[in-house]
């Protein structure tokens, strides 16, 4: 492992491979799911959004040769030392779905890079690009070699029979996306108070049994009616859930911000893909102890009144900054 890195990591000992990006360890004296950070192999196995394909099953055999049972290796948590403390580190750095967020180191062996240089998988910045400065420089060299030499995911004629997954679309996608995610963390580096639900779900539910005012940045999952003039926009995750409650549907307010949100947030298209943003909100709300909803102020600067959308559905969102909520 590279010396210039001092990121917050610890020990584990692997359990079982899942697959190339998913593997389950023993961390803490605990068994663990880690969701491994900057990879997004093919899938080897059906019941996710994505197709099973040949290179998949390929990728987690050859990651099974890695991912031995009872084997070491160092979950690194993309933070540095002082931001991450022991006693904090399994409880924030988790995904949507309660599993470890983590970079894997195998001895001097960099599980990501190794990956992206062989094909495995690309560079996946989805959720952010992996912040140590050195890593990421190191993992888009590596993505760049495997697509020069056309390897792995990047000839996919060649590894699945024909094209099962659109990369040049999906990557473009994924680019989006930790821009407006390295936009969000500088403007929280900076001290703007922005709540994000995946570290700050507590608060988050504490402002909510207070009514406190919140700046949230999140993604939009579904839009559903509630009655005649009511709706709720869920929002969160399964391990942290909570909606947004609109009031009053019929409003020019809460028209532009439906359409908004269906032509540029939760808009079906690449694998389901959705973004992400900062959402203002007048007040937060304790529905009950598991679920707040945030009732809803406005999202971005909306359009004004009487002005319409002019972004037809087929465009691609810009990102969009902390500075652009007043």
């Amino acid at each position: 492992m590279t010396e210039e890195i001092c990121n917050h990591r610890l020990a584990a000992k692997v359990e079982r491979p899942v697959d190339g990006d998913t593997v389950r360890v023993t961390v803490n004296g605990r068994s663990e799911s880690v969701r491994i950070q900057a990879l997004d192999t093919e899938e080897s196995k059906a019941g996710g959004d994505k197709p099973v394909t040949p290179w998949g099953k390929k990728t987690a055999e050859y990651s099974a040769t890695l991912f031995t049972p009872g084997r070491e290796i160092i979950l690194d948590f993309d933070a540095p030392k002082t931001d991450a403390p022991p006693d904090t580190a399994l409880s924030r750095f988790r995904d949507n779905y309660g599993r470890l967020l983590a970079l894997i180191f195998i001895d001097d062996l960099d599980y990501q890079e190794h990956l992206i240089s062989l094909g495995y998988s690309p560079y996946f910045p989805k959720y952010g690009n992996v912040r140590t400065e050195a890593l990421h420089r190191r993992y888009l060299a590596a993505e760049r070699k495997a697509q020069a030499q056309g390897l792995g995911v990047w000839n996919q004629v060649e590894v699945n029979g024909s094209v099962m997954r659109d990369y040049p679309a999906l990557t473009a996608w994924w680019a989006l996306r930790a821009a407006i995610i390295d936009d969000y963390r500088r403007a929280r580096a900076a001290g703007t108070e922005i709540l994000n639900p995946r570290i700050d779900f507590e608060t988050i539910t504490k402002w909510a049994e207070e009514g406190r005012q919140a700046t949230v940045f999140t993604e939009f999952q579904a839009y559903r009616r509630l009655g005649s003039r009511k709706a709720v926009i869920d929002i969160g995750s399964q391990a942290q859930p909570f909606s947004i409650f609109i009031p009053d549907i019929e409003t020019v307010q809460a028209q532009e911000l439906i359409e908004l949100l269906q032509t540029r947030y939760i808009a079906g298209g690449t694998e389901g893909g959705r973004t992400v943003t900062c959402m203002e909100t007048r007040k937060l709300c304790g529905q009950n102890a598991k679920t707040p909803f945030l009732i809803f102020s406005y999202l971005e600067k909306l359009p004004s009144q009487g002005e319409a959308l002019n972004s037809p559905k087929t465009s691609s969102p810009r990102p969009v900054t902390a500075s652009n909520v007043a």
